[in-house]
């Protein structure tokens, strides 16, 4: 399972950008023959809630573009990646005025004039003359302006999960912002990343945002504690979370 991650790198568009900006599992060996669904994205919230239906990210594209890239070329990717939906997000992100000289080259030219008569009595004689006269090439220079848009592309690939093998049905992220760690006053916490939907989670009301401080009154500091004490947990599990600058006890049955 990939955990999605927003802040990457945005390279610029060169090419297949949707293939050449991938990074996450490798492309199958042979495509997809079905076409995954595609959806657009208006926000990342738009994102979060697409995983939220059961849903695991197994790669992403991300890229900036001054020209349109198609939708379908992420679709495309999605095929070689065995994806069965993905998700695109364009953002604009700015726009510059761009200015050049356009050149128009003129090669040169050969005119031939040739003068032919008769002459003598009887016109018994004849002639012909031909000159020719060089034209010389010419370059003509246009000023030229454009305005080019900047857009910035985020494509994620995903893959239905099994829901039914998650005892609880979150994902988790380690690493709590400073601002929360202090207003908690420790350095415990874990970060709910995703809560899927007509889960034990989903069903219990943890929220995405959620802080979970303590399991079974056991302070956490990185998600594999709270992975390992659901695992064993039999028929109950409680948490001590942090929301909205305030702790909530939350005891949750599992079955």
């Amino acid at each position: 399972m990939l955990a999605l991650v927003m802040s990457i790198v945005i390279f610029p568009a060169c090419g297949d950008s949707y293939r050449k900006s991938y990074s996450g599992e490798p492309e199958l060996s042979k495509a997809l023959k079905g076409r995954p669904t595609l959806i657009i994205a208006q926000s990342y919230n738009d994102i979060d809630r697409v995983i939220c239906d059961g849903y695991d990210s197994i790669g992403t594209s991300e890229f900036w573009s001054e020209k349109d890239e198609p939708f379908e070329d992420a679709v495309e990717q999605g095929r070689r990646v065995g994806a069965e939906v993905v998700v695109v997000l364009k953002k604009y992100a700015g726009q510059r005025n761009a200015s050049w000289v356009q050149s128009i080259y003129s090669p040169g030219t050969v005119t031939t004039t040739t003068t032919a008569g008769n002459y003598g009595e009887n016109n018994q004689n004849s002639f012909s003359a031909t000159s020719y006269t060089q034209n010389p090439s010419t370059t003509t220079y246009i000023p030229r302006s454009e305005t080019l848009y900047r857009y910035d592309y985020l494509a994620v690939y995903l893959r239905k999960l099994d829901l039914s093998k998650f005892k609880l049905g979150v994902m988790l992220k380690d690493g709590v912002p400073d601002d929360i760690k202090k207003a908690i006053g420790a350095n415990a916490g874990v970060l709910v990343r995703f809560v899927y939907k007509n889960t034990v989670a989903y069903r219990s009301d943890i929220m995405i945002g959620d802080v979970i401080i303590s399991v079974n009154e056991n302070k956490v500091y990185e998600s594999k504690a709270v992975t390992e004490a659901i695992a064993i947990a039999a028929d109950r599990i409680n948490f001590t979370i942090w929301r909205d600058g305030k702790e909530i006890l939350k005891a949750i049955s599992l079955k």
